[in-house]
């Protein structure tokens, strides 16, 4: 029997108390202990569950100042996206992915170029973020970073890559220098762009696509002004169950006209998304996603019950945080993590791994968790990022006061969920590194709720689906 089973098992047969604090027997964490009617888990896409007695109560504010409890509200109203201009920015970021594949790769060498694009991408994006402010101001990141520096993160971690692969100092930094041009001239191209008519204006077409099916579900193509994404029909209708409790109701709307509404919505997901990852439907690496049992076992020992770097596609739980709200708001989405303040809850994080991205992160987790043990409140966060310990971001969290547990993940023994997971024909991959799970608590969340030698054995047997074990 796997220690998930053996914990469900046991988790039947407790008595529905709180435990008392864990001073005079060996620290057990609250949610071992739900009623004896545990709601099971859901076996799709999303959890969609209301609250369980293992949830940690959530309690944030949101960027437009509201407060957003349990159970959640709807978020604040935002423009309606437009289709038009999505399909600009993925045509802009698909030619700078074009001039890498022309001028980068080559000088690489292997088959993967566009990893590194994408990894080139987050990193510039980060760096971007960083010079706006002391913090990022929680805006929707950018498909197009307007200002690489020729000597930042983003540009040093590729001319390392290029050295590495036999290149001169001189003839790896002149390639970096044109490609930041490049995207500089795009990003400001995009910028001038004449506006589009408006959301709604621009009809988005959908059929079926020629494509190997992701399990048993078909694919479908949704295209606007030449820009083509692909979807599932499974995942296209986890966005329609996202989509419907937060739609913007219009009075005397056909059927027809909402059915055009909900489809222009997805291709402005679906297109940000692509363009996030760099324009090219083998990449996705950044937005790989933990597998779905992590998160049912994560919700029900300790407590998670929100995401802080997800998207419409790849969340679990239908109150998550974006890079993208201004396209994701009609799903739910709460705006970024760097425009929410969490006072209270369980939240899992799982940022592009990017480190100057991480090391932001981890200042804003421990500013949250400085305010919670100061008000008592019971606060959680769960960090995964690759196994990192010659990274300052990394040594950051291992070293945080409020890092209650770590856990190391061997590369063999963990898969994700594909950051491609709505279009490719299989929904897992094996991890291609070692990862680090965090656990950091505020002094009520680990008096509450301790990572117990069973908590952590279950946690680790979620880590690899029987998917990937068959």
């Amino acid at each position: 029997m796997s220690n998930w089973l053996q914990l469900q098992q046991r988790l039947g047969k407790q008595p529905s108390s709180r435990p008392r604090p864990p001073e005079k027997a060996p620290a057990r964490s609250a949610a071992t202990k739900p009623p004896a009617a545990l709601p099971a888990a859901p076996a799709g896409l999303l959890d969609a569950r209301g609250q369980l007695r293992s949830d940690i109560s959530l309690d944030l504010t949101l960027p437009s100042g509201t407060a957003l409890c349990t159970p959640p509200r709807a978020p604040a109203d935002h423009a309606e996206p437009d289709a038009a201009a999505e399909a600009r920015r993925l045509h802009a970021v698909q030619a700078l992915a074009a001039h890498f594949e022309r001028t980068v790769a080559p000088l690489l060498g292997g088959r993967k170029w566009f990893s590194h694009f994408e990894a080139w991408l987050w990193a510039a994006r980060a760096e971007e973020s960083c010079r706006a402010g002391a913090e990022p101001p929680g805006a929707p990141v950018s498909v197009l970073p307007s200002g690489v520096a020729p000597r930042g993160a983003a540009s040093q971690e590729l001319e390392l890559k290029l050295i590495r692969a036999g290149q001169p100092d001189g003839a790896a930094r002149q390639v970096c220098a044109q490609l930041a041009r490049e995207a500089s001239r795009l990003a400001s191209q995009l910028a001038a762009a004449a506006p589009s008519a408006g959301a709604g204006a621009t009809a988005v077409a959908v059929e079926a696509a020629a494509a190997p099916a992701v399990g048993h579900s078909p694919i479908v193509s949704l295209t606007a002004r030449g820009a083509v994404v692909r979807c599932s029909q499974l995942h296209l209708d986890k966005l329609r169950q996202l989509y419907t409790p937060h739609r913007k109701r219009k009075r005397h709307a056909t059927p027809a006209a909402r059915e055009e509404a909900f489809l222009g919505a997805a291709f402005c997901v679906l297109a940000r998304l692509a363009a996030l990852q760099g324009g090219e439907p083998r990449a996705g690496g950044m937005q790989a996603a933990c597998p779905a049992a992590l998160f049912d076992a994560l919700r029900e020992t300790l407590g998670v019950s929100a995401e802080l770097f997800a998207s419409p596609l790849n969340a679990r739980f239908p109150r998550y945080c974006s890079a993208a709200a201004d396209v994701d708001h009609p799903f739910g989405s709460l705006g970024s993590f760097f425009s929410v303040h969490p006072k209270a809850g369980g939240f899992m994080a799982n940022p592009p791994f990017a480190p100057a991205l991480v090391g932001l992160m981890v200042q804003r987790m421990e500013e949250a968790l400085r305010e919670a043990d100061a008000c008592t409140r019971e606060l959680c966060f769960v960090v995964v990022v690759p196994h990192w310990p010659d990274k300052e971001c990394w040594r950051a969290i291992a070293s945080s006061s409020w890092t209650r547990h770590t856990l190391h993940i061997p590369q063999a023994r963990h898969a994700y969920m594909e950051g491609g997971q709505h279009y490719r024909a299989s929904l897992y991959r094996l991890s291609n590194h070692d990862s680090s799970m965090f656990v950091l608590q505020s002094k009520e969340a680990l008096r509450k709720r301790p990572v117990t030698p069973e908590i952590e054995s279950v946690l680790i047997d979620a880590w690899l689906p029987d998917a990937i074990k068959a």
